[in-house]
């Protein structure tokens, strides 16, 4: 950050007091820490004239929606040039990265998400499925409650793990 930003956001908290004092409601700041994206924005015309003397700055807070890509993972398989000048034989190819669920149609952020909206926000699956639709992506029920199920069964030795050590300390 610079002096003079230092400067402004000095000068909004001191304003922000103020009006905390008098009793004013005080509009909320947001965090620093959040990307920003600047538009600047000018008068119409020539301009040639004048110059800038000041800025109005204004910010709003933008939710973008989620969305989804598709991951996907090419093993390019290698044959020998030669093989009759060479000891090495057959094809090679590199091992499939480990999974969650093998041959499962979701990435683990995915299944992390399902998790934490389900049981961390108290979000059922049908209403997942639903928010899923309205962003483009139709997922089966029956997927979502499999993929589910399938990841609590993957983070059973960890929940396990939790348990041994919080009744070891009782």
């Amino acid at each position: 950050t610079t002096k003079v930003e230092v400067q402004e956001a000095t000068r909004q908290q001191d304003k922000q007091a103020e009006k905390r004092e008098r009793g004013a409601p005080v509009r909320m700041i947001l965090p620093e820490n959040i990307q920003r994206e600047e538009i600047i924005l000018d008068p119409d015309g020539d301009l040639s004239d004048y110059k800038v003397i000041g800025e109005e700055v204004t910010e709003v807070l933008v939710m973008i929606p989620a969305s989804f890509k598709v991951k996907r993972i090419i093993r390019r398989k290698w044959a020998l040039k030669n093989p009759a000048k060479s000891d090495n034989k057959g094809i090679l190819i590199a091992p499939i990265p480990s999974r969650t669920i093998k041959r499962g149609l979701f990435d683990e952020s995915v299944l992390a998400h399902l998790l934490t909206s389900k049981f961390v926000d108290h979000l059922p699956l049908y209403r997942q499925k639903q928010i899923f639709e309205r962003i483009g992506m139709k997922i089966p029920p029956s997927t979502l409650t499999d993929n589910t199920n399938a990841a609590c069964k993957a983070l059973e030795p960890l929940y396990n793990a939790l348990k041994r050590e919080v009744l070891a300390t009782l």
